[in-house]
């Protein structure tokens, strides 16, 4: 508590402490911060577009089963007599002892919920891939020219409208009708906005890297930048002597005089909430701390808390755990609203789907480890090893159902379930990062590193890189191809036979749109190719490439996120979803069902024991398994 006795003083007091005191002339105004951030774009709207409009209640699509992780919660609103809670896994909303989940497969326009406001008798909601407007018959939801616009940040409801801050889309505005860009930052369509406030007669916005402004309702009236003030802004509060700047690294006060002082150091903090004379600051691991007169009080928390907020006259902490009531004792968890033992996955940001016949299909997330799912939700485990939580594959060996596991720190290999080896740059292996693995026919097993491509056999380890003719030495995926391993870089596609690289394809002598390759998948015809920016190209067994252009030239195809099927080749891409390719009349079709999230990172094809087939697919945020004729 000793680093923050200064607080209270600061706070309460209005004086200036610590003997760190900046004066900040706010005549000079940030028009730089504008210039840096000025577009070429003319249009004055940011293109929003109605991409979906469906019932509140609307059920989700026919035969397709979702997979959530319902954490961490991260904002709360009161909403037509409705509590709504923002979680990374949808919308919750309790209402009689009912609880109601949406997701993007029930309207809204992307899974991951950021923020919440309500405005008259509608609820906005922010998510990772735009904007849902909510009324008591309708979920309408909106997505913008800009991609950058879609990441909504923070919201913040006024008498004429809602506030609507972007990750890297600028500040926008709607205004009941139509969304446009708020006039006073028309021009800073960049802006990555953090932090939204009322001050004064106007409001303050904080920024990520380029400091708070001070607007009115079509100007710019002042702000802050540099001269002390700690980059990125993570919160903005106004009492009746400060506004109050929250950051990653420290609390920090500006007063009318433009003095700019540090009043709590060594803290994270991420929200803050004003409120009968006490204020509540969400501090990350530290928890909540409640400044009350001259008492402060630390409410420490098991997991993270990102957010506080006041709802129906009590005040809750919202975190990584799920929901906390604030009182004089400490934080009192709230496992019936959502906890940790209401979760079907241990992350939902996956990487990586694999069938393991007969009945088990595993994934791979971003930073949980694998789990499993058996007979479309019953059982299952997670297996998370201490420094290979980072999961780039998982890859079934049909010979002797081995699963691999490649990581940022090596190759994990399970056997029925249970751990058998750790494959390490230690033991052999040319890289640490292994990106892909595959089990060649002879027996032995290769491994795509960020080094060039390790062979393990019964002799061994042995290794090839960008000395023996790679064309690059980080590979990022491997395919047996014609009794060839043909591996993809971040510089071309390489041919391996008899440990010697035989031929290599780049942009400038073959039909690849990109050198970057980070999917390969092949039938005993023909190699099929993504690369992250220019989609998916083939070559036959007589090395001649086919050509597959269509509405996927220019696509960035994710890591490994190739099915190919009988008369199918599914492709997941980063920002466009999911992708078909008809295999006999060539021509690509795009998902037209919803999906978690547009950026979809994996791929399977799954029967379970019940013997129901579905397309497995793995996205950022969540898994759902869907029904023949989902995707053509």
């Amino acid at each position: 508590m000793g680093k923050y006795k200064t607080a209270l003083a600061a706070i309460v007091g209005a004086a200036i402490v610590g003997g760190f005191v900046i004066h900040l002339s706010l005549d000079r105004r940030v028009q730089d911060v504008i210039e840096e951030t000025r577009t070429e774009a003319l249009e004055v709207s940011p293109g929003a577009e109605l991409v979906g409009e469906m019932d509140f209640y609307a059920p989700a699509p026919d035969g397709v089963q979702s997979f959530f992780r319902l954490l961490p919660a991260a904002d709360m609103v009161s909403w037509n007599e409705r509590l709504v809670l923002a979680t990374g896994g949808g919308l919750l909303i309790y209402k009689d002892g009912v609880r109601l989940h949406l997701s993007s497969l029930n309207g809204l326009p992307g899974t991951e919920v950021t923020c919440l406001a309500t405005w008259l008798d509608q609820l906005l909601v922010g998510t990772t891939d735009g904007l849902a407007i909510l009324d008591e018959k309708t979920v309408r939801s909106y997505r913008f020219a800009d991609a950058k616009a879609n990441h909504i940040s923070c919201l913040l409801s006024t008498d004429s409208g809602v506030l609507i801050g972007t990750q890297g889309g600028g500040l926008l505005h709607y205004d009941g009708s139509s969304i446009g860009y708020h006039p006073a930052l028309r021009d800073a369509r960049e802006l990555m906005v953090s932090a939204l406030s009322f001050r004064d007669d106007g409001f303050a916005v904080g920024t990520w890297r380029s400091g708070v402004f001070f607007i009115d309702d079509s100007s710019i009236v002042g702000g802050v930048r540099g001269q002390g003030l700690i980059d990125p802004v993570t919160a903005l509060l106004e009492t009746d002597s400060n506004l109050l700047i929250g950051s990653p690294v420290a609390l920090q006060a500006l007063k009318a005089d433009g003095g700019l002082s540090v009043i709590m150091p060594d803290v994270n903090v991420s929200s803050m909430l004003l409120g009968d004379g006490a204020i509540w600051i969400a501090a990350g691991s530290d928890g909540v701390i409640t400044l009350d007169g001259e008492d402060m009080t630390f409410s420490p928390a098991r997991d993270e808390i990102m957010n506080v907020r006041s709802v129906g006259g009590e005040v809750y902490a919202l975190g990584v755990g799920g929901v906390s009531r604030v009182t004089e004792e400490g934080l009192e968890p709230l496992p019936e609203y959502v906890s940790s033992q209401d979760q079907e996955l241990v992350d939902n940001h996956l990487t990586s789907l694999a069938a393991a016949p007969p009945d088990k299909l595993w994934i791979g997330t971003f930073e949980k480890g694998v789990q499993t799912i058996e007979s479309f939700g019953d059982g299952g485990e997670a297996f998370l090893e201490p420094d290979f939580g980072a999961v780039n594959r998982v890859v079934p060996n049909v010979a002797d159902g081995k699963i691999y596991v490649a990581t940022n720190r090596g190759a994990l290999v399970y056997s029925s379930g249970v751990l058998i080896d750790a494959v390490t740059r230690e033991d052999g292996l040319i890289g640490e990062a292994v990106f892909d693995v595959l089990p060649l026919a002879g027996g032995e097993v290769a491994y795509a590193t960020n080094k060039g491509v390790t062979i393990q056999g019964a002799g061994g380890f042995r290794s090839l890189y960008a000395f023996h003719g790679l064309v690059n030495n980080h590979v990022y995926c491997l395919a047996e191809f014609q009794g060839k391993i043909a591996a993809g870089t971040l510089g071309g596609l390489s041919f391996i036979e008899d440990d010697r690289v035989i031929k290599s394809y780049t942009m400038d002598d073959s039909p690849l749109r990109h050198n970057w390759i980070n999917a390969l998948v092949a039938s005993p015809e023909t190699l099929y190719v993504g690369s992250f920016g220019g989609g998916v190209v083939a070559l036959t067994g007589e090395m001649e490439w086919l050509d597959l252009s269509g509405p996927m030239d220019k696509a960035n195809v994710n890591p490994h996120a190739l099915l190919l099927e009988a008369d199918r080749l599914y492709a997941g891409v980063f920002g466009q979803g999911l992708y078909s390719l008809n295999l006999e009349s060539g021509k690509w079709s795009a998902c037209r069902g919803p999906l978690p999230s547009r950026n979809v990172t994996g791929l399977a094809r799954w029967t379970g024991v019940g013997g129901r087939e579905s397309l497995a697919i793995a996205t950022d945020a969540g898994l759902i398994m869907a029904g023949p004729g989902y995707v053509e």
